[in-house]
């Protein structure tokens, strides 16, 4: 056995009884920050805590086995639809560790009921870091999708000019029509944060009521991923009719079943 297989079963094992020491804890964390609510300690580790346990179980059952069997494991390549979804997931886990710290000292928004919208909670003396910790972060989110965009769109219309044959030129209208998507999503995201940071700058003395709007537009935002494919991304269009045409059929052919017993036992 190699030293690449015996690093590989250390990383195993190690990862193995570290997913054993947090899911004995999870249990206790959960009930403490969420049933007795002792403390918000307790919150920020259970958070933690799904979050360690997402990286750990990558780590230790696909990491660490690959690591072992000397190849990437049920991709078989490197850049194989498996191999990049786990890094996709353990990625968003990192994030979720590292934010979640800042957000959970930080916090000053809640869901408030009396002005029908989403507010930051202003403490006399405190200095109110949520505001600029959003701004910042959604700033940020926004220039580097942005930036993104513009380049991916400007590596299209290069390729674009290469290519001669029919097949390759749908594959780029194909990737076109998926940059508009992701572009009207981003639109939607970035119209909400905006308008949630400058509208109690621009809009003074009005009713309560009005501020529904933010809640309205926050809730279109998490609608839009599911809005713009239904109605504009045929695959998903074509993978829905597919699936009601099975039922359908399904559906038909139980129906035949029971009309053919019926009929069955009314001849004998």
């Amino acid at each position: 056995m190699t030293l690449k297989f015996h690093l590989g079963l250390f990383t195993f094992c190690l990862s193995l009884v570290s997913i054993s020491l947090n899911l004995i804890i999870l249990a206790p964390v959960f009930h403490l920050s969420f049933i007795s609510k002792k403390s918000s300690i307790y919150l920020i580790a259970f958070f933690n805590i799904i979050s360690d346990l997402v990286q750990l179980f990558i780590t230790c059952f696909y990491l660490s086995t690959s690591i072992m069997a000397d190849r990437y494991l049920i991709s078989d390549e490197k850049l194989g639809e498996i191999n990049v979804l786990f890094g996709w997931i353990f990625m968003n886990a990192w994030f979720l560790e590292c934010i979640v710290q800042i957000v959970m000292a930080t916090n000053r928004i809640l869901a408030d009921q009396a002005v029908l919208s989403y507010a930051f909670v202003r403490i006399k003396g405190v200095y109110p870091y949520s505001n600029w910790m959003v701004l910042a972060y959604d700033g940020l989110c926004t220039s580097i999708s942005t930036l993104c965009y513009i380049l991916v769109f400007r590596s299209i219309q290069k390729d674009k000019q290469k290519l001669t044959s029919t097949a390759q030129k749908r594959l780029i209208k194909q990737d076109i029509k998926y940059l508009v998507q992701f572009v009207f999503i981003s639109i939607f995201y970035v119209f909400t944060w905006v308008f949630f940071e400058i509208l109690n700058l621009i809009v003074k003395d009005v009713r309560i009521e009005f501020w529904i709007v933010v809640p309205i537009c926050v809730t279109c935002n998490s609608s839009t991923n599911s809005l713009i494919y239904l109605t504009a991304n045929r695959e998903i269009q074509k993978f829905i009719r597919k699936c009601c045409g099975q039922k359908n059929e399904m559906n038909g052919s139980s129906i035949n079943q029971v009309a053919a017993i019926v009929i069955l036992n009314k001849t004998m």
